[in-house]
């Protein structure tokens, strides 16, 4: 699913899909932390 060379005008929309799927897994690893961190707490 490339863009067709006759339109190089078009942004790049794997830099936008790349950085969106970068936050996605840091959000994830912050929500997987803090869910360990409350488990933690709640063990104690």
């Amino acid at each position: 699913m490339e863009p067709p060379a006759s339109a190089p005008c078009r942004p790049p929309r794997w830099r936008l899909l790349a950085t969106l799927a970068v936050l996605a897994a840091v959000a994830a690893l912050a929500y997987a932390a803090a869910l360990l961190r409350f488990a933690a707490m709640l063990g104690n």
